[in-house]
Protein backbone atom coordinates (compact mmCIF):
# COMPACT_ATOMS: atom_id res chain seq x y z
CA UNK A 1 0.00 0.00 0.00
CA UNK A 2 1.22 3.51 -0.79
CA UNK A 3 2.24 5.69 2.11
CA UNK A 4 2.14 9.43 2.48
CA UNK A 5 5.38 11.37 2.04
CA UNK A 6 4.04 14.47 3.74
CA UNK A 7 5.81 15.69 6.89
CA UNK A 8 3.78 16.45 10.03
CA UNK A 9 4.60 18.16 13.26
CA UNK A 10 3.54 15.03 15.20
CA UNK A 11 3.92 11.26 14.67
CA UNK A 12 0.86 10.98 12.42
CA UNK A 13 -1.65 13.34 10.83
CA UNK A 14 -4.72 14.18 12.93
CA UNK A 15 -7.89 14.40 10.86
CA UNK A 16 -11.33 15.38 12.11
CA UNK A 17 -14.30 13.58 10.56
CA UNK A 18 -17.67 15.31 10.66
CA UNK A 19 -21.13 14.11 9.67
CA UNK A 20 -20.31 10.40 9.36
CA UNK A 21 -22.52 7.75 10.95
CA UNK A 22 -20.76 5.98 13.87
CA UNK A 23 -20.55 2.52 12.17
CA UNK A 24 -19.09 4.04 8.99
CA UNK A 25 -16.64 6.12 11.03
CA UNK A 26 -15.47 3.09 13.01
CA UNK A 27 -14.92 1.13 9.79
CA UNK A 28 -13.00 3.97 8.12
CA UNK A 29 -10.92 4.56 11.23
CA UNK A 30 -9.90 0.92 11.40
CA UNK A 31 -9.01 0.77 7.70
CA UNK A 32 -6.98 3.98 7.53
CA UNK A 33 -5.24 3.33 10.85
CA UNK A 34 -3.50 0.37 9.25
CA UNK A 35 -1.30 2.73 7.23
CA UNK A 36 0.19 4.21 10.40
CA UNK A 37 0.04 7.74 9.00
CA UNK A 38 -3.38 8.95 10.14
CA UNK A 39 -5.32 9.42 13.34
CA UNK A 40 -9.08 10.05 12.92
CA UNK A 41 -11.37 11.78 15.42
CA UNK A 42 -15.14 12.36 15.16
CA UNK A 43 -17.05 15.62 15.60
CA UNK A 44 -20.83 15.99 15.81
CA UNK A 45 -21.25 19.55 14.47
CA UNK A 46 -19.33 22.44 12.84
CA UNK A 47 -19.18 24.10 16.26
CA UNK A 48 -17.74 20.95 17.83
CA UNK A 49 -15.24 20.70 14.97
CA UNK A 50 -14.08 24.28 15.51
CA UNK A 51 -13.81 23.73 19.24
CA UNK A 52 -11.83 20.51 18.77
CA UNK A 53 -9.47 22.31 16.38
CA UNK A 54 -8.77 24.94 19.03
CA UNK A 55 -8.02 22.26 21.62
CA UNK A 56 -5.78 20.09 19.44
CA UNK A 57 -3.43 20.61 16.54
CA UNK A 58 -5.24 19.17 13.54
CA UNK A 59 -4.05 18.67 9.97
CA UNK A 60 -7.32 18.30 8.07
CA UNK A 61 -11.09 17.80 8.09
CA UNK A 62 -13.27 15.24 6.29
CA UNK A 63 -16.98 16.03 5.91
CA UNK A 64 -19.41 13.27 5.02
CA UNK A 65 -22.27 14.84 3.06
CA UNK A 66 -23.78 11.60 1.78
CA UNK A 67 -26.84 11.99 3.99
CA UNK A 68 -27.17 15.75 3.53
CA UNK A 69 -28.61 17.93 0.83
CA UNK A 70 -26.02 19.75 -1.21
CA UNK A 71 -27.26 23.20 -0.15
CA UNK A 72 -26.85 22.20 3.48
CA UNK A 73 -23.38 20.96 2.62
CA UNK A 74 -22.44 24.34 1.13
CA UNK A 75 -23.61 26.10 4.28
CA UNK A 76 -21.62 23.69 6.46
CA UNK A 77 -18.53 24.26 4.33
CA UNK A 78 -18.88 28.03 4.61
CA UNK A 79 -19.17 27.78 8.40
CA UNK A 80 -16.17 25.47 8.74
CA UNK A 81 -13.99 27.52 6.41
CA UNK A 82 -14.73 30.62 8.41
CA UNK A 83 -14.00 28.84 11.70
CA UNK A 84 -10.98 26.84 10.43
CA UNK A 85 -9.41 28.86 7.60
CA UNK A 86 -6.06 27.08 7.79
CA UNK A 87 -7.32 23.49 7.63
CA UNK A 88 -7.96 21.62 4.35
CA UNK A 89 -11.41 20.11 3.96
CA UNK A 90 -12.23 16.99 1.94
CA UNK A 91 -15.87 16.21 1.18
CA UNK A 92 -17.46 12.80 0.70
CA UNK A 93 -20.64 12.74 -1.45
CA UNK A 94 -22.85 10.00 -2.82
CA UNK A 95 -23.11 9.07 -6.50
CA UNK A 96 -26.38 10.97 -6.95
CA UNK A 97 -24.60 14.27 -6.24
CA UNK A 98 -21.55 13.54 -8.35
CA UNK A 99 -22.53 16.05 -11.03
CA UNK A 100 -22.78 18.93 -8.60
CA UNK A 101 -19.91 17.88 -6.37
CA UNK A 102 -17.41 20.26 -7.97
CA UNK A 103 -19.54 23.22 -6.88
CA UNK A 104 -18.37 22.43 -3.35
CA UNK A 105 -14.84 23.41 -4.31
CA UNK A 106 -15.97 27.02 -4.73
CA UNK A 107 -17.20 26.84 -1.14
CA UNK A 108 -13.78 25.85 0.19
CA UNK A 109 -13.47 22.10 -0.31
CA UNK A 110 -9.94 21.06 -1.22
CA UNK A 111 -11.12 17.81 -2.81
CA UNK A 112 -14.34 15.83 -3.37
CA UNK A 113 -14.53 12.04 -3.26
CA UNK A 114 -17.53 9.95 -4.40
CA UNK A 115 -18.64 7.15 -2.08
CA UNK A 116 -17.97 3.70 -3.46
CA UNK A 117 -15.41 5.03 -5.94
CA UNK A 118 -12.39 5.58 -3.72
CA UNK A 119 -10.10 3.40 -1.65
CA UNK A 120 -8.27 4.15 1.58
CA UNK A 121 -5.19 4.84 -0.54
CA UNK A 122 -7.19 7.39 -2.56
CA UNK A 123 -8.36 9.07 0.64
CA UNK A 124 -4.84 9.09 2.03
CA UNK A 125 -3.49 10.62 -1.17
CA UNK A 126 -6.29 13.22 -1.25
CA UNK A 127 -5.58 14.18 2.35
CA UNK A 128 -1.83 14.46 1.73
CA UNK A 129 -2.19 16.63 -1.36
CA UNK A 130 -4.91 18.76 0.24
CA UNK A 131 -2.78 19.44 3.29
CA UNK A 132 0.16 20.52 1.12
CA UNK A 133 -2.06 22.76 -1.03
CA UNK A 134 -3.61 24.33 2.05
CA UNK A 135 -0.21 25.02 3.53
CA UNK A 136 0.83 26.77 0.32
CA UNK A 137 -2.42 28.76 0.38
CA UNK A 138 -1.79 29.68 4.01
CA UNK A 139 1.67 31.00 3.13
CA UNK A 140 0.19 33.11 0.34
CA UNK A 141 -2.60 34.30 2.61
CA UNK A 142 -0.03 35.20 5.25
CA UNK A 143 1.66 37.49 2.76
CA UNK A 144 -1.63 38.96 1.51
CA UNK A 145 -3.46 39.39 4.81
CA UNK A 146 -0.80 40.06 7.42
CA UNK A 147 1.57 42.93 8.06
CA UNK A 148 5.13 41.73 7.32
CA UNK A 149 6.68 43.96 10.01
CA UNK A 150 4.53 43.08 13.02
CA UNK A 151 2.78 39.88 11.94
CA UNK A 152 -0.57 41.45 12.80
CA UNK A 153 -3.58 41.35 10.51
CA UNK A 154 -3.41 44.01 7.82
CA UNK A 155 -6.09 46.47 6.82
CA UNK A 156 -7.74 44.17 4.27
CA UNK A 157 -8.08 41.25 6.68
CA UNK A 158 -9.35 43.50 9.47
CA UNK A 159 -12.08 44.98 7.28
CA UNK A 160 -13.11 41.52 6.08
CA UNK A 161 -13.30 40.21 9.66
CA UNK A 162 -15.25 43.31 10.70
CA UNK A 163 -17.90 42.71 8.04
CA UNK A 164 -18.36 39.11 9.20
CA UNK A 165 -18.39 40.21 12.84
CA UNK A 166 -21.18 42.70 12.16
CA UNK A 167 -23.27 39.99 10.49
CA UNK A 168 -22.77 37.64 13.46
CA UNK A 169 -23.54 40.39 15.96
CA UNK A 170 -26.80 41.24 14.19
CA UNK A 171 -27.85 37.57 14.13
CA UNK A 172 -26.89 36.91 17.75
CA UNK A 173 -27.92 40.35 19.06
CA UNK A 174 -24.47 40.92 20.52
CA UNK A 175 -22.42 44.10 20.81
CA UNK A 176 -19.02 44.77 19.28
CA UNK A 177 -16.54 47.62 19.33
CA UNK A 178 -13.94 48.98 16.94
CA UNK A 179 -10.92 50.79 18.33
CA UNK A 180 -8.66 53.12 16.36
CA UNK A 181 -5.30 53.55 18.11
CA UNK A 182 -2.54 56.02 17.32
CA UNK A 183 0.88 56.15 18.99
CA UNK A 184 1.98 59.41 20.58
CA UNK A 185 5.20 61.04 19.31
CA UNK A 186 6.14 58.10 17.10
CA UNK A 187 7.54 60.46 14.46
CA UNK A 188 10.10 61.72 16.96
CA UNK A 189 11.45 58.19 17.36
CA UNK A 190 11.89 57.84 13.60
CA UNK A 191 13.49 61.28 13.32
CA UNK A 192 15.87 60.91 16.25
CA UNK A 193 16.81 57.21 16.16
CA UNK A 194 16.01 56.22 12.57
CA UNK A 195 13.45 53.98 10.92
CA UNK A 196 15.05 50.81 12.26
CA UNK A 197 14.30 51.94 15.80
CA UNK A 198 10.80 52.93 14.74
CA UNK A 199 10.20 49.46 13.31
CA UNK A 200 11.46 47.85 16.52
CA UNK A 201 9.08 50.01 18.56
CA UNK A 202 6.15 49.02 16.33
CA UNK A 203 6.93 45.32 16.81
CA UNK A 204 7.05 45.75 20.60
CA UNK A 205 3.78 47.67 20.62
CA UNK A 206 2.15 45.01 18.43
CA UNK A 207 3.17 42.28 20.88
CA UNK A 208 1.83 44.26 23.83
CA UNK A 209 -1.49 44.99 22.15
CA UNK A 210 -1.98 41.33 21.17
CA UNK A 211 -1.16 40.20 24.72
CA UNK A 212 -3.73 42.63 26.16
CA UNK A 213 -6.82 41.31 24.37
CA UNK A 214 -8.63 37.98 24.17
CA UNK A 215 -7.60 35.37 21.62
CA UNK A 216 -10.95 35.90 19.89
CA UNK A 217 -10.29 39.63 19.41
CA UNK A 218 -8.36 40.96 16.43
CA UNK A 219 -5.50 43.46 16.46
CA UNK A 220 -4.46 45.00 13.15
CA UNK A 221 -1.77 47.37 11.99
CA UNK A 222 -3.60 49.76 9.69
CA UNK A 223 -0.75 52.00 8.52
CA UNK A 224 2.36 53.63 9.99
CA UNK A 225 1.80 53.93 13.73
CA UNK A 226 -1.96 53.35 13.52
CA UNK A 227 -3.55 50.18 14.87
CA UNK A 228 -7.14 48.92 14.98
CA UNK A 229 -8.74 46.46 17.38
CA UNK A 230 -11.98 44.50 16.94
CA UNK A 231 -13.76 43.37 20.11
CA UNK A 232 -16.65 40.92 19.70
CA UNK A 233 -19.30 39.44 22.03
CA UNK A 234 -19.43 42.39 24.42
CA UNK A 235 -22.09 42.28 27.12
CA UNK A 236 -22.07 46.06 27.32
CA UNK A 237 -20.29 48.81 25.33
CA UNK A 238 -18.52 50.11 28.44
CA UNK A 239 -16.36 46.97 28.41
CA UNK A 240 -14.49 48.51 25.48
CA UNK A 241 -13.42 51.38 27.76
CA UNK A 242 -11.91 48.89 30.22
CA UNK A 243 -9.98 47.27 27.37
CA UNK A 244 -8.87 50.70 26.10
CA UNK A 245 -7.37 51.55 29.49
CA UNK A 246 -5.58 48.21 29.47
CA UNK A 247 -4.13 48.87 26.01
CA UNK A 248 -2.98 52.37 26.93
CA UNK A 249 -1.31 51.04 30.08
CA UNK A 250 0.49 48.32 28.08
CA UNK A 251 1.76 50.76 25.45
CA UNK A 252 2.83 53.28 28.11
CA UNK A 253 5.28 50.87 29.76
CA UNK A 254 8.93 51.94 29.17
CA UNK A 255 10.49 50.59 25.98
CA UNK A 256 14.19 49.96 25.36
CA UNK A 257 15.06 50.63 21.72
CA UNK A 258 18.62 50.90 20.43
CA UNK A 259 19.75 50.85 24.09
CA UNK A 260 17.67 53.96 24.72
CA UNK A 261 14.79 53.81 27.18
CA UNK A 262 11.82 55.71 25.88
CA UNK A 263 8.24 56.32 26.87
CA UNK A 264 5.37 56.38 24.45
CA UNK A 265 1.62 56.28 24.83
CA UNK A 266 -1.49 55.96 22.73
CA UNK A 267 -4.72 57.75 21.94
CA UNK A 268 -7.77 55.60 21.19
CA UNK A 269 -11.09 56.27 19.50
CA UNK A 270 -13.92 53.79 20.06
CA UNK A 271 -17.10 53.13 18.09
CA UNK A 272 -19.61 50.49 19.14
CA UNK A 273 -22.06 48.51 17.04
CA UNK A 274 -23.35 46.66 15.22
CA UNK A 275 -25.00 49.01 12.74
CA UNK A 276 -27.58 47.77 10.28
CA UNK A 277 -26.64 50.15 7.46
CA UNK A 278 -25.27 48.72 4.22
CA UNK A 279 -21.92 50.44 4.81
CA UNK A 280 -21.83 49.53 8.52
CA UNK A 281 -18.15 48.54 8.61
CA UNK A 282 -17.02 51.73 6.86
CA UNK A 283 -19.22 53.85 9.10
CA UNK A 284 -17.89 52.20 12.26
CA UNK A 285 -14.32 52.90 11.15
CA UNK A 286 -15.17 56.52 10.38
CA UNK A 287 -16.77 56.93 13.79
CA UNK A 288 -13.79 55.37 15.57
CA UNK A 289 -11.52 57.69 13.58
CA UNK A 290 -13.62 60.69 14.62
CA UNK A 291 -13.41 59.63 18.27
CA UNK A 292 -9.64 59.18 17.91
CA UNK A 293 -9.36 62.73 16.59
CA UNK A 294 -11.03 64.01 19.74
CA UNK A 295 -8.90 61.81 22.01
CA UNK A 296 -5.68 63.06 20.39
CA UNK A 297 -6.63 66.67 20.99
CA UNK A 298 -7.56 66.08 24.61
CA UNK A 299 -4.11 64.83 25.54
CA UNK A 300 -1.92 61.76 25.37
CA UNK A 301 -2.98 58.49 26.91
CA UNK A 302 -6.73 59.06 26.55
CA UNK A 303 -9.63 57.32 24.84
CA UNK A 304 -12.97 58.63 23.71
CA UNK A 305 -16.19 56.98 22.58
CA UNK A 306 -17.97 58.18 19.48
CA UNK A 307 -21.30 59.88 20.03
CA UNK A 308 -23.69 61.73 17.72
CA UNK A 309 -22.68 65.13 19.08
CA UNK A 310 -19.13 64.43 17.96
CA UNK A 311 -20.18 63.95 14.35
CA UNK A 312 -20.54 67.46 12.99
CA UNK A 313 -17.63 68.90 14.93
CA UNK A 314 -14.90 66.24 14.73
CA UNK A 315 -15.72 64.79 11.34
CA UNK A 316 -15.53 68.26 9.79
CA UNK A 317 -12.10 68.74 11.38
CA UNK A 318 -11.02 65.33 10.17
CA UNK A 319 -12.08 66.13 6.64
CA UNK A 320 -10.07 69.37 6.68
CA UNK A 321 -7.08 67.47 8.04
CA UNK A 322 -7.34 64.84 5.30
CA UNK A 323 -7.59 67.54 2.65
CA UNK A 324 -4.51 69.26 4.07
CA UNK A 325 -2.51 66.04 4.17
CA UNK A 326 -3.53 65.36 0.57
CA UNK A 327 -2.51 68.90 -0.42
CA UNK A 328 0.92 68.55 1.22
CA UNK A 329 1.53 65.14 -0.35
CA UNK A 330 0.58 66.42 -3.81
CA UNK A 331 2.34 69.82 -3.53
CA UNK A 332 -0.90 71.78 -3.91
CA UNK A 333 0.13 74.52 -1.48
CA UNK A 334 2.59 76.85 -3.17
CA UNK A 335 3.70 80.47 -3.06
CA UNK A 336 2.86 83.65 -4.91
CA UNK A 337 4.98 86.75 -4.43
CA UNK A 338 3.98 90.32 -3.70
CA UNK A 339 6.75 92.64 -4.89
CA UNK A 340 8.40 95.20 -2.61
CA UNK A 341 9.16 98.44 -4.43
CA UNK A 342 11.89 100.85 -3.31
CA UNK A 343 10.48 104.32 -2.66
CA UNK A 344 13.91 105.73 -3.38
CA UNK A 345 14.18 104.85 -7.05
CA UNK A 346 11.14 102.65 -7.81
CA UNK A 347 12.98 99.39 -8.49
CA UNK A 348 11.76 96.05 -7.13
CA UNK A 349 13.93 95.30 -4.10
CA UNK A 350 12.34 92.10 -2.91
CA UNK A 351 9.06 90.27 -2.35
CA UNK A 352 6.84 88.80 0.30
CA UNK A 353 5.95 85.10 -0.04
CA UNK A 354 2.22 84.39 0.26
CA UNK A 355 0.81 80.86 0.53
CA UNK A 356 -1.95 79.74 -1.81
CA UNK A 357 -3.69 76.36 -1.93
CA UNK A 358 -5.08 75.27 -5.29
CA UNK A 359 -7.43 72.33 -4.70
CA UNK A 360 -8.12 69.43 -7.04
CA UNK A 361 -11.12 71.24 -8.50
CA UNK A 362 -9.15 74.45 -9.09
CA UNK A 363 -10.43 76.43 -6.10
CA UNK A 364 -7.87 78.89 -4.68
CA UNK A 365 -7.74 78.99 -0.88
CA UNK A 366 -6.01 81.70 1.12
CA UNK A 367 -3.99 81.32 4.34
CA UNK A 368 -6.94 82.26 6.54
CA UNK A 369 -8.81 79.26 5.13
CA UNK A 370 -6.22 76.61 6.02
CA UNK A 371 -3.47 77.88 8.38
CA UNK A 372 -5.67 77.54 11.52
CA UNK A 373 -6.61 74.00 10.48
CA UNK A 374 -2.96 73.15 9.84
CA UNK A 375 -2.02 74.38 13.32
CA UNK A 376 -4.87 72.45 14.92
CA UNK A 377 -3.97 69.25 13.07
CA UNK A 378 -0.27 69.47 13.94
CA UNK A 379 0.73 70.00 10.30
CA UNK A 380 2.05 73.54 10.61
CA UNK A 381 5.71 72.62 11.05
CA UNK A 382 5.66 70.37 7.99
CA UNK A 383 3.81 72.98 5.93
CA UNK A 384 6.06 75.81 7.15
CA UNK A 385 9.25 73.94 6.26
CA UNK A 386 7.88 73.16 2.79
CA UNK A 387 7.00 76.80 2.11
CA UNK A 388 10.29 78.07 3.53
CA UNK A 389 12.17 75.75 1.19
CA UNK A 390 10.21 77.03 -1.84
CA UNK A 391 10.82 80.65 -0.84
CA UNK A 392 14.56 80.11 -0.40
CA UNK A 393 14.77 78.32 -3.73
CA UNK A 394 13.02 81.19 -5.51
CA UNK A 395 15.07 83.82 -3.66
CA UNK A 396 18.29 82.16 -4.75
CA UNK A 397 17.17 82.24 -8.39
CA UNK A 398 16.22 85.91 -8.26
CA UNK A 399 19.33 86.83 -6.29
CA UNK A 400 21.52 85.31 -9.00
CA UNK A 401 19.86 87.56 -11.59
CA UNK A 402 20.06 90.78 -9.55
CA UNK A 403 22.82 92.77 -7.96
CA UNK A 404 22.86 90.55 -4.91
CA UNK A 405 20.60 92.52 -2.56
CA UNK A 406 17.37 90.63 -3.27
CA UNK A 407 15.29 89.70 -0.21
CA UNK A 408 12.21 87.53 0.24
CA UNK A 409 10.09 87.83 3.39
CA UNK A 410 8.48 84.63 4.69
CA UNK A 411 5.79 84.43 7.36
CA UNK A 412 6.54 81.88 10.06
CA UNK A 413 3.90 80.43 12.37
CA UNK A 414 4.49 80.83 16.09
CA UNK A 415 4.13 77.05 16.44
CA UNK A 416 6.86 76.52 13.89
CA UNK A 417 9.06 79.17 15.51
CA UNK A 418 8.75 77.52 18.92
CA UNK A 419 9.08 73.96 17.66
CA UNK A 420 12.10 71.89 18.62
CA UNK A 421 14.72 71.95 15.89
CA UNK A 422 13.48 75.11 14.14
CA UNK A 423 16.94 76.67 13.90
CA UNK A 424 18.42 73.44 12.59
CA UNK A 425 15.67 73.08 9.95
CA UNK A 426 16.25 76.66 8.72
CA UNK A 427 19.99 76.04 8.57
CA UNK A 428 19.42 72.80 6.66
CA UNK A 429 17.12 74.50 4.13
Amino acid sequence: MESSAIAFTHDCARVLVFGMAPPAFANLKERIASTGNWQLEAASSPFAAARRAQQKRLDGVVIDLRAARLQEGRTTLDELNQALPDLPIIVLVDKANRGEALSLVSHGAQDVLVAGEFSVVDLERALSYSIERKRAESRLRQMAQFDPLTGLANRALFEDRLRHAIQRALRQRKRLAVMYLDLVHFKQVNDSLGHGAGDQLLRIVAERLSASVRSTDLVSRRAGDEFTVLLEDLDEPETAGIVANKLIAAVSEPVSVERVEMHTSASIGIATGPLSEDAASELLMERADAALYLAKHEGRGTFRFYNDALDARAVARMERQRELEHALTNNQINLVYQPKVSLHDGHIAGAEALARWVTDDGEVRYPGDFIPSAEEAGLMVKLGESLLYLACLQARTWDARSNGDWRVAVNVSSRQLLSEGFVQSVDRI
